[in-house]
């Protein structure tokens, strides 16, 4: 069983050289509105990364945030569009994520939600979502096509609200893969179920030049 945390995201430039990540990120936050720049009620000791686990290189931190509520985040997949946009994706355990202009700003309700969250090339979030059921619900990978839409691969039991005008909009039984669209702003263009009567997981997505996926 994974141990919690509050999800911490971070871009390096190049990295620190001998410098305890405790000791940066609160200089360097991402500005999502308040930057978020401490945990978040994990127990201590419980970080994405470990405040006191140290990067070497050469210097140059461009921003560093944490993305997370009073439960348990897991960063599962990271992408960037041709704008230097970044794209995070996971699954979280908390109700309480202030979601913002995404597709599902509430939490969906069972054991846990998949999560999507845009910040643009300075660290600034720029819009964020749920995605899940009363179910579980995992965010598993994500790919981004050359129009800035959003594809998020994952792992549900949820029998509602995860699939709407794609190939298969019912829940299959016991655990399906799920894929769904989403464009730059955030707004659900399709999503569906895929699997049978077993159990189907959604590990990987990638998207071609046509935009075929």
């Amino acid at each position: 069983m994974r141990t919690p945390f509050t999800l911490m995201i971070f871009s390096l430039a190049f990295l620190l050289a001998g410098i305890p990540l405790s000791a940066l990120l609160p200089e360097n936050p991402g500005p999502q509105g308040t930057p978020q720049v401490t945990v978040a009620g994990i127990p201590s000791g419980a970080e994405a990364c470990g405040a006191e686990q140290t990067l070497n290189g050469a210097p140059g931190l461009a921003w560093a945030t944490y993305f997370g509520g009073l439960d348990g985040e897991y960063g599962e997949a990271i992408a960037t569009d041709s704008m230097g946009n970044v794209y995070l994706a996971g699954d979280t355990e908390s109700e309480d994520i202030m979601n913002t202009g995404g597709h599902q700003n509430t939490y969906g309700g069972g054991d846990r939600d998949a999560f999507v969250v845009k910040s643009d090339a300075s660290g600034a979030r720029l819009w964020s979502t749920y995605y899940g059921g009363t179910g579980w619900d995992y965010g598993n990978s994500v790919a981004i096509d050359q129009e800035g839409n959003l594809y998020l691969a994952g792992t549900t039991n949820s029998s509602g609200n995860i699939a709407s005008g794609g190939h298969r909009n019912t829940h299959a039984g016991s655990n399906d893969a799920f894929l769904v669209k989403f464009d730059a702003a955030g707004v659900r263009q399709w999503a569906t179920y895929y699997g049978g009567s077993g159990s189907d997981v959604g590990t990987g997505v990638a998207v071609d030049k046509q935009g075929n996926v």
